[in-house]
């Protein structure tokens, strides 16, 4: 198998993009800039996107929508996109929300079907059976080829996983949640009106070597987001920068990675990278490529050559000396 593609298991068998373009920068109201950015990624190979309900106040899904309008070409790209995020009257976590958002989004893509559809956050109180017999439904009625889920524990991973295949239902294609060499120290996100209990939004840390494990085992596709540990590892600032100057990185980033740990890890990147001729946040990347999961990376360029750089993680060889170097599990190499 190509290691830049990976494999996802809807009614059959799906080949897509190992490096997955987030496309968090196109915007509707923005649809010549965000054409171009389109047009470039996919004319170096990449057909995988990702979107959601949500992104630019639901204009992300209408961007690609026109897009592959315009150009014709619906059945040569892959779409990802996401639903049931909360709002801030409820947690939206049903067979309905399912439904509803997924009308919204066939809408604006101008497709009657969506490739993979995710569901954005987990609510604990809710079944996991529902769910699963809803996507069922919808994947065997056309309106989308598989489904899979974004910021759950590995434990509701699982118990979806299960109750798909005690039911001869179609099995959860794919799970999402943020993944990096940077570790998150505190929660990236905050604000949601009902509390966070129960979402994942990360399996880096000490604390979540079983989810890692449970990944791993299964290889079940796991799509990692903000790789990059946003802008932390991209090479953009220095180890010695941000220590001085933490404000260079958004709030996000400040609250969840800017730690004393995350810093030796740039520090290490980047000594590593000027010895093997990469950039900082190629090495980065290529510690993920290296790591036991089924993998793919969501990178949320904003320029074709932010992708084609991204790529180049993939001529990157690390040994296993060197990624536990890099993630402060030795001291030498």
């Amino acid at each position: 198998m190509d290691r830049t593609k990976i494999v996802i298991q809807g009614r059959e068998p799906i080949e897509i993009n190992r490096l997955i373009h987030g496309t968090l920068a196109c915007d509707s109201d923005r649809q010549a800039e965000a054409d171009a950015l389109l047009d470039g990624v996919l004319a170096q190979g990449c057909y995988t996107f990702d979107t959601a309900h949500g992104y630019s106040g639901g204009r992300g899904e209408k961007a690609l929508g026109n897009w592959m309008k315009k150009r014709g070409n619906r059945g040569e790209v892959f779409i990802i996109s996401k639903c049931c995020h909360y709002n801030e009257y409820r947690r939206r976590l049903t067979p309905y929300d399912i439904g509803s958002d997924l009308l919204n989004t066939l809408a604006k893509l101008q497709s009657p079907y969506v490739d993979l559809y995710m569901l954005h956050q987990d609510d604990p109180d809710a079944p996991v059976g529902p769910l699963v017999e809803a996507f069922y439904e919808h994947i065997t009625a056309g309106r989308m080829r598989a489904w899979g889920v974004s910021n759950w524990t590995w434990q509701r991973v699982e118990e979806a996983m299960n109750y798909a295949a005690q039911h001869d239902l179609i099995p959860c294609a794919a799970a999402s949640s943020h993944y990096s060499l940077a570790v998150q120290y505190e929660k990236a996100w905050g604000g949601c009106p009902f509390g966070d209990e129960g979402v994942s939004e990360t399996i880096t840390g000490e604390d979540m070597a079983e989810a890692r494990r449970f990944f791993a085992q299964t290889q079940l596709p796991f799509f990692a987001y903000s790789s990059l540990g946003r802008g932390l590892l991209s090479g953009a600032f220095t180890a010695e920068k941000l220590r001085e100057h933490p404000e260079c990185l958004d709030p996000a980033g400040r609250k969840a990675y800017c730690h004393p740990q995350n810093l030796e890890r740039l520090e290490r990147c980047e000594r590593l990278s000027r010895e093997k001729g990469c950039s900082v946040s190629q090495l980065a990347l290529a510690w993920m490529l290296a790591q036991p999961m089924n993998l793919a990376l969501l990178v949320g360029v904003r320029t074709p050559e932010e992708y084609a750089d991204d790529a180049r993680a993939f001529s990157v060889s690390l040994t296993q000396a060197e990624c536990a170097w890099l993630n402060l599990e030795c001291d030498t190499l």
